[in-house]
């Protein structure tokens, strides 16, 4: 079972939305539709034949991806209007008025049948979110392991029932963050998780988070903090592989004496040449740490992840997850 980020968005016509023709109909498409406005394709070779003619192309990558490289099963990752979206690939393909008689108004020119699964935020591993985010219309997303074992727990149970959303046991929290790797940890974290964890461990070492300065776009730093002597805490946050290191060089000019600098990056290696006084650049080991001594502060959404893992490997015989 493979992971890929999908998007739809042809070019509609006004009045045309295809994201919500496809939800509604079980499906999801691409463009590329005015190949067929005068003959309607026969299958897959044919389909060719008309897009070498009109585009003057042998293939279309987006295409070819969605009928060769996309099989039954596999999970398509979408977010729109603010919401994630899963949807499990089925065997059957439609082209041009297959699709619908308006497919030229909506340019739906190919389309592969879907199941469309509603997924809450919290339970959207940090990998998947990052990856619906790539600028490709489709886009393999890699994920280990342990993730693709949370996917399908979300596809088993959302299946089931659209409503179900889990509740919290902390004891399966504390047993998730002992018996999980860092790359696992930190994989299945989204950006926010890694912010929230930062921040709430910072608050246990006597600094308040000052809320006002969260929601800075493109900021230096992702949010200050406060202490009880009044000394500013300027903290920043990468999380992902490259190129999310942080050099403390870099923010040796922010500092001055009413100003501390915390730093913390999952890059494998996360703080290039040396670090000035008065910067703190976290290990992920005392980060880790913390977390086993304080699960009942993790933020609820984290929670609920590293719960799914730990009920979800108890079955995974049962489950027949492969990657």
């Amino acid at each position: 079972m493979q992971s890929w980020k999908f998007s739809i968005k042809p070019d509609c016509a006004e009045g045309f939305d295809a994201f919500h023709k496809c939800k509604e109909s079980g499906i999801v498409g691409v463009g590329w539709s005015k190949a067929y406005e005068k003959e309607q394709p026969k299958d897959y070779s044919h389909a060719k034949e008309l897009i070498k003619d009109f585009y003057k192309k042998d293939t279309i990558n987006e295409i070819d991806k969605l009928f060769s490289q996309i099989e039954p099963g596999d999970h398509l990752w979408m977010h729109r209007d603010g919401f994630y979206y899963l949807c499990i690939a089925g065997t059957k393909r439609y082209f041009a008025r297959e699709i619908c008689e308006d497919f030229l108004n909506y340019d739906l020119g190919h389309a592969i049948e879907a199941k469309w699964l509603k997924v809450p935020d919290e339970l959207v591993s940090g990998s998947i979110q990052r990856g619906v985010i790539a600028q490709r219309m489709i886009q393999r997303i890699n994920l280990q392991d342990v993730e693709v074992l949370l996917n399908l727990y979300l596809q088993q149970n959302l299946e089931r029932d659209p409503t179900w959303f889990p509740t919290i046991d902390n004891n399966k929290v504390g047993a998730a963050v002992e018996r999980m790797t860092q790359d696992e940890l930190f994989g299945l974290m989204s950006p926010d998780d890694v912010e929230d964890v930062i921040a709430a461990k910072l608050q246990t070492e006597g600094w308040i988070l000052l809320k006002s300065t969260c929601f800075r776009s493109k900021s230096t730093f992702e949010f200050s903090m406060i202490n009880g002597n009044g000394k500013v805490g300027l903290v920043q946050v990468k999380s992902g592989n490259w190129p999310d290191s942080l050099a403390p060089v870099e923010y040796e000019q922010y500092l001055n004496c009413q100003k501390e600098i915390f730093l913390f990056s999952t890059n494998p290696n996360p703080y290039p040449g040396r670090c000035p006084k008065g910067i703190k650049c976290f290990t992920k080991e005392e980060v880790i740490h913390w977390m086993k001594g304080n699960c009942q502060m993790l933020s609820p959404t984290l929670k609920i992840k590293l719960q799914i893992i730990t009920g979800q490997r108890k079955l995974e015989t049962v489950s027949g997850a492969q990657c």
